[in-house]
């Protein structure tokens, strides 16, 4: 048995919350965890206990689900700026009521919320159980912050015994005690779907946080310069640069801010789409640390997936998707041109290969097992 701590939940239960507002924005790490927690209940009993990511002025209560064969506890939420300790006090007392109840074989969390590690590293010793962290980033590496919690999380990320991480160049970082781990780029959950239909119109779409060093600004300049008469680009999402994405949009008429969509809808627009775009910049000290969970998802809808060369995305990648081989406006203008001068069976080609490699190879009951196996190999050896 599995205790996995995150911010994820059922997939009810956070379209209750998006719907209602008291989630909003952009939430990867609800898709990532809830694919992984999925993706492991098919080979070992699984409890996820989870802080859900509700603003900070609503108060949740406690919330105990049953979905998919997965016992989902979210924790009480308290409003304001004491919500932190309070989440790691009602996940001390979650942790002691399961493990009298029933002992893991591993504690599983989300090493990058700091309340969730606290209390897993803090039920590990306690309870004497093995306890490892799923690692998505690198606290404080993006935003620059080098505060109480970002410091308190560097450190807890060291202390566990193993790791399952999304690329190579991250063990060197979080993991100098040299432990057991697995390099896991993130999982997709390939549901059965119709066949892709042709698009009606010639659509680029992002979807993704709308923050500065993303890229956007280029990408969207790009989009404009390369004169395509009959396409337009569409923006989902939420984030720091969403004003500079609106006042973009109100200049250019094929350029337009769509705002933020529930998981089933934009999976829906996706799939409508002539070609999706992912311009995070390369030149950012993170890049070779992520892996960005919207390569996964974009590949899976089926539609053809134009980004940038990360160095944190694997070589096995590379035949799946189109580059932009150069990060400028005249770079993605010209990588635009290219692509939607193609025709539509070649576009259709690259997608669907897309998908059934991402299906095949990194679904999440294939993920899930790789980590299934790990875990169960270092049995016994911490």
């Amino acid at each position: 048995m599995i205790l996995y701590l995150s911010s994820a939940t059922s997939r009810a239960v956070f379209e209750e919350k998006f719907l209602k507002g008291e989630i909003v924005g952009v939430n990867p790490a609800q898709k990532f965890n809830y694919n992984l927690i999925r993706g492991l209940s098919l080979f070992t009993p699984v409890t996820a206990i989870s802080a859900l990511p509700v603003r900070s002025d609503v108060k949740s209560e406690r919330i105990c689900v049953g979905e998919d064969g997965v016992q989902y506890i979210c924790i009480a939420a308290v409003r304001g700026k004491t919500r932190k300790i309070f989440n790691i006090i009602n996940y001390k007392r979650e942790l002691k009521r399961i493990v009298k109840r029933e002992r893991p074989e591993w504690i599983v969390c989300d090493a990058v919320s700091l309340s969730s590690s606290w209390a897993a590293r803090y039920a590990a010793r306690k309870y004497k159980i093995p306890c490892a962290a799923v690692v998505t980033d690198i606290p404080g590496l993006i935003s620059g912050k080098r505060g109480i919690f970002e410091t308190l999380s560097r450190k807890f990320l060291e202390r566990y015994d193993a790791y399952i991480l999304l690329t190579e160049a991250m063990n060197d970082v979080v993991n100098p005690r040299r432990k057991p781990y697995l390099i896991m780029e993130g999982s997709c959950f390939p549901e059965p779907k119709e066949a892709r239909e042709t698009p009606k119109e010639k659509i680029c779409l992002y979807s993704g946080a709308l923050w500065r060093n993303a890229g956007l600004e280029t990408m969207m300049r790009g989009f404009v310069a390369a004169g395509i008469a009959d396409a337009q680009l569409h923006l989902y999402g939420d984030g720091a640069f969403r004003s500079g994405v609106e006042a973009f949009c109100s200049s250019h008429e094929n350029v337009k801010y769509m705002g933020c969509v529930s998981s089933e809808e934009i999976v829906k627009r996706q799939r409508e789409a002539t070609l999706l775009v992912n311009p995070r910049r390369t030149d950012l000290p993170f890049t070779k640390y992520s892996f960005p969970s919207k390569t996964l998802e974009y590949m899976l809808s089926g539609t053809p997936v134009l980004m940038t060369r990360l160095p944190g995305v694997p070589e096995e990648y590379e035949p799946y998707v189109y580059f932009v081989e150069e990060e400028s406006v005249d770079g993605f203008a010209a990588a635009f041109r290219e692509i939607l001068g193609k025709n539509e069976a070649e576009l259709c080609e690259k997608g669907e290969k897309a998908r059934k490699f991402v299906a095949e190879k990194k679904s999440y009951a294939v993920q899930a097992e790789r980590i299934d196996r790990f875990l169960s190999g270092l049995k016994g050896k911490n």
